[in-house]
């Protein structure tokens, strides 16, 4: 699941990134959304990570998620856009300025 880049689809950003919430959460879906993959980027430890959840029915719960791999991180990211790439860069130099007070 989520290796071949021509069958996933970018489904939403559902978590812009903050200083008190450094993470950015960006969902994909693979033929329909029973199965999802959640693609997050956390500014703390300047990572990637993610979960993949199946639902056996469009009206039933997803299970808990399998992490990702990294060969599925890396199809993943190659679907996000300049845009959502360069957001993620700015904020890194946000995040990573030093703070007054702190």
């Amino acid at each position: 699941m989520f290796l071949d880049a021509e069958k996933i689809n970018f489904y939403e950003a559902w978590q812009k990134p903050k200083l008190e919430n450094p993470y950015a959460n960006f969902e994909f879906e693979e033929g329909d959304l029973k199965t999802t993959a959640t693609l997050t980027y956390d500014f703390e430890t300047d990572g990637w990570n993610g979960i993949i959840r199946v639902s056996e029915t469009e009206e039933s719960e997803f299970d808990e998620g399998t992490a990702l791999t990294d060969t599925q991180i890396k199809v993943l990211k190659g679907k996000l856009t300049k845009a959502q790439l360069d957001m993620i860069e700015e904020f890194k130099a946000e995040y990573s300025e030093p703070k007054i007070g702190m």
